[in-house]
C-alpha cells in the first residue's frame, strides 16, 4: 500500500523512504530486463535506500557486486529537518533559477553538479579505458539530470531549460564510441520503461 503525503506535511527521512510493494515489483522487472548482460556490467548506486533497494535487486540477477557512491545521492537537504513536499518542491525549482545558491542552508544545485561531475570524471576514464564496458547507474532524478547535463556539455544555468519533474523512475539507455580519441555518449532511448519505484 501506497501512503501519499500531504505536500504541508515532513518529508519522510530517506532512511525511511525505501521502496513500496509496487516499487519492488518494478525494480525487479528492470533486473530481469537487465539480466542479458550477466557479469559483463559494472553497478554503481547512491547509498539513499531507495536506490539501494533497486540496486541490489540488479546485483542479485546480474550476479554483480554493487558500487556504492555518495557523490550519486541526490541533492542534499540534512540541514533542513524538518523539511516539508511543499517547501522541497519549492527549493528545489528556486535552485534550478539560481544554482549557486542556498537560501536555507541546503546542498545548491551547483554544488551537487560538483559531487556529481567529479564521478563522472572517474567514470570516462574507466570507459575511454575499456569503451565497450557496461555500466548500470542506480541513483535519483536530479543526479540524472546532472548526469545528462555533464554528457551533453550543458552548463547548470541550463537545467532550468530542459528540467523535468521526475514522479516515478525513469530507464535511460546510453551507449558510447570512441570518436578522434574523445568519448562520445550515443542516447539509445530515455524514458523507455515508466517504472513507478515508489508505488
Amino acid at each position: 500500500m501506497s501512503v501519499v503525503r500531504e505536500a504541508h506535511l515532513p518529508l519522510l527521512a530517506d532512511a525511511e523512504n525505501g521502496l513500496t510493494a509496487a516499487g519492488w515489483a518494478a525494480a525487479t522487472a528492470l533486473a530481469e530486463a537487465l539480466a542479458g548482460l550477466g557479469g559483463k556490467c559494472l553497478l554503481y548506486a547512491s547509498p539513499i535506500r531507495r536506490a539501494s533497494e533497486t540496486a541490489t535487486c540488479v546485483a542479485e540477477r546480474l550476479q554483480v557486486p554493487i558500487q556504492y557512491e555518495a557523490s550519486l545521492a541526490e541533492r542534499s537537504f540534512d540541514a533542513l529537518p524538518q523539511l516539508t513536499g511543499r517547501l522541497s518542491q519549492q527549493l528545489q525549482e528556486d535552485g534550478l533559477l539560481a544554482p549557486e545558491c542556498s537560501l536555507m542552508g541546503e546542498e545548491s544545485v551547483a554544488q551537487h553538479r560538483a559531487r556529481v561531475a567529479s564521478w563522472f570524471g572517474h567514470l570516462q576514464q574507466q570507459l575511454l579505458a575499456k569503451p565497450d564496458q557496461h555500466v548500470i547507474v542506480v541513483c535519483h532524478g536530479g543526479t540524472i539530470e546532472h548526469l545528462m547535463g555533464l554528457i551533453l556539455h550543458a552548463p547548470v544555468a541550463a537545467l532550468a531549460r530542459y528540467y523535468l519533474r521526475c514522479d516515478c523512475a525513469h530507464f535511460h539507455q546510453l551507449s558510447t564510441a570512441l570518436l578522434g580519441g574523445q568519448l562520445a555518449f550515443i542516447l539509445e532511448g530515455s524514458n523507455r520503461a515508466r517504472l513507478h519505484l515508489r508505488g
